[in-house]
């Protein structure tokens, strides 16, 4: 195979792995109550993608690039979208910066 083919197929194969990936994951996280246990679940699934590419043979770099942005952005939905225990919602889920 040419260095093109093996270049586009280690960039779109890394995009779609850490895609795919991200659904099952950000899935679980939603369900995951306790922060600690979330956070730990986290780092332990993108080594696990890392692992992954490496062992497909893709960009282990762009695959956790792409699992860490789409599941994060996800994650960040599932989370928002759930009602807290005081029936409240922060606006965002960035700290408010103070008025002007």
């Amino acid at each position: 195979m040419g260095v093109l083919p093996t270049f586009l197929l280690t960039v779109f194969g890394s995009i779609a792995v850490g895609w795919v990936l991200m659904w099952p994951i950000s899935w679980l996280i939603g369900r995951i109550d306790d922060a600690p246990t979330a956070v730990i679940f986290q780092f332990v699934s993108t080594f696990a993608a890392w692992l992954l590419a490496e062992h497909l043979g893709l960009s282990a770099v762009v695959t956790v690039v792409v699992f860490g942005l789409t599941s994060g952005r996800r994650t960040a939905e599932i989370l928002w979208s759930r009602p807290s225990p005081s029936g409240t919602r922060s606006p965002s889920p960035s700290v408010s910066s103070p008025s002007r």
